[in-house]
């Protein structure tokens, strides 16, 4: 739990966890876009 605690205040709250879900969905979005664009080619 302490890699996602990016304040340092050992423990993580709602705000950190939403986001970090946040930026793995954005993350793994962006990777499907690509490769669907290289198999279509």
């Amino acid at each position: 739990m302490k890699d996602l605690d990016w304040c340092q205040q050992d423990q993580g709250d709602s705000q950190s966890c939403f986001s970090l879900t946040a930026r793995l969905t954005t993350a793994c979005d962006a990777y499907f876009v690509v490769q669907m664009k290289q198999k279509e080619k």
